[in-house]
């Protein structure tokens, strides 16, 4: 697993650098399937930026499992590390807002957190270059 980029505050929920917060957070909630309900917990990868009470929250990801959500988290550090929060966030919310609709959106995903995220930046993919293995 990758490591966070240096220089990130580590909280109980994520990573904060400035004033953007890199955040795993557990989710429960049920689904109807087969004419019954169906419980699940999840990880969801959030990106904040912005002062607290005014920031936007960009969902990224959610995963059935911690560890993928926590190492997206990590490489998100080390994308805003190399390029700065302007750069990477107009590169993810383009798919996340829907902008791009050829580029997926966010929501629970069976994709390794490497390829999840190339997916969102679309045509800016080479910015993971920057992520160490």
């Amino acid at each position: 697993m990758v490591s966070p980029a240096g220089g990130w505050e580590d909280t109980k929920h994520g990573y904060e650098n400035d004033d953007v917060a890199i955040t795993v957070r557990e989710i429960r909630g049920s689904d109807w399937g087969d004419d019954r309900s169906v419980n699940f917990t999840r990880w969801q990868v959030q990106v904040r930026r912005g002062p607290p009470g005014y920031a936007q929250i960009d969902d990224l990801a959610e995963y059935d499992e911690p560890r993928p959500a926590w190492e997206l988290a990590h490489m998100l550090t080390h994308l805003f590390d190399e390029y700065g929060d302007d750069r990477v966030i107009m590169s993810l919310t383009d798919s996340v807002k829907g902008d791009r609709p050829e580029r997926p959106e966010s929501g629970p995903t069976e994709a390794d957190p490497e390829t999840h995220l190339r997916n969102c930046l679309g045509d800016d993919d080479h910015l993971l270059d920057a992520v160490p293995e």
